[in-house]
């Protein structure tokens, strides 16, 4: 009889699904990047608008930072290693 309510998930916790900072998640609602309601003074975030915000950023959301694949090369180094060389 009831209707799902989408799920809601805080700042913190979108950034942890999206691998990247809660400064970088509200940076993002304040540009008008990602949609969220203000709940007093937290913002709530429905989980699909944190999954289409990585799909829009990154090709595909991330809830796993350590299984990210690596840049094309395979190498970790810094670009200002390549020139010391």
């Amino acid at each position: 009889m009831g209707t799902k309510r989408p799920q809601r998930v805080s700042v913190v916790a979108a950034a942890q699904t999206l691998g990247i900072t809660p400064r970088a998640v509200r940076y993002a609602i304040t540009r008008g990047q990602m949609r969220a309601e203000m709940i007093g003074d937290t913002y709530a975030i429905e989980m699909s608008e944190v999954l289409r915000y990585g799909y829009r950023t990154t090709g595909a959301p991330s809830r796993d930072t350590a299984s990210r694949p690596q840049r094309a090369g395979g190498s970790s180094r810094r670009a200002s290693d390549s020139r010391r060389r």
